[in-house]
């Protein structure tokens, strides 16, 4: 099975730097400034809608419509996705929670199977993956309800982020630092990458580990790094790129403990 690889929010993001000293976080759950330990660190949980548009249309959803006309115009007999479906396509949640000893990642996928001529059937696919407060981490392929599990030990304590000097960092990649803004209550830094891609990332969580720069805040996939989350992405309205939408986003708030639990049947084997 092939899982996304760089999934460490516990080992990499869980704790702030010791070192620094420790202050209580604050009320408002925003965590700017000043520095903590892990066990002060607030349940942080994330729900996002992630699609890639080209030209401002959702590129995968588009495609699909255009091959459906192509069909209907040409007479040819077809089976379309149902309407109540159609804006799945190409769209990818992702719910995640991270707290100070475990996290928890699921993302699911929707993309349209067209293998037989004008035969369009919507196909989901999914991950989990889930670390635990007494070190394992858990993988599973929710299409398979397969999955594995590794022993890493407990949790290691991480130094806050120190990002430096952000605007010598633009300037060296030609990133373009924009401001702060809202989104979802939470304050986040504006960046324009050299792409016109914009993106607003949390400034929140630096004590946490939590990067405020826009530089490699989002993955390949979409997908907020592991290093920094990105409240919102959205790419030039001429070109392509990932749109980033936060559904909801919460500091604090206690995590339902089912966010932790493996799936129910999960078939789970020891891994190397």
């Amino acid at each position: 099975m092939q899982y996304r690889v760089g999934f460490a929010p516990v080992y990499a993001i869980a704790a702030a730097a010791l070192a620094l000293g420790s202050t209580a976080c604050s009320s408002s759950g925003n965590g700017d400034g000043g520095s903590t330990s892990s066990g002060d660190m607030p349940s942080v949980h994330l729900e996002q809608t992630i699609v890639m548009l080209s030209g401002g249309r959702p590129q995968e959803e588009a495609t699909y419509r255009q091959m459906l006309a192509d069909c209907q115009a040409a007479g040819t007999p077809t089976t379309p996705v149902p309407a109540g479906d159609v804006a799945k396509i190409g769209r990818k949640k992702l719910v995640e929670t991270i707290e100070a000893e475990r996290a928890s990642r699921r993302i699911d996928a929707w993309k349209v199977d067209a293998t037989a001529p004008c035969q369009f059937r919507l196909v989901h696919s999914g991950e989990q993956e889930i670390q635990t407060a007494d070190g394992k981490s858990y993988r599973i392929d929710l299409a398979t309800n397969q999955g594995d599990v590794q022993d890493l030990g407990a949790p290691q304590p991480r130094e806050a982020v120190d990002d430096g000097d952000l605007d010598a960092a633009a300037r060296a990649t030609g990133w373009k630092r924009g401001g702060e803004s809202q989104v979802q209550g939470q304050r986040c830094e504006s960046w324009t990458a050299p792409t016109g891609d914009r993106y607003c990332v949390w400034t929140g969580g630096t004590k946490w580990g939590f990067s405020r720069a826009g530089i490699n805040a989002l993955d390949g996939d979409g997908i907020t790094s592991d290093g920094a989350i990105v409240l919102q992405a959205t790419p030039p309205s001429t070109g392509f790129g990932w749109a980033v939408q936060t559904d909801s986003f919460t500091v604090g708030k206690a995590a339902d403990e089912s966010t932790f639990a493996v799936p129910s049947g999960a078939r789970i084997a020891a891994s190397d």
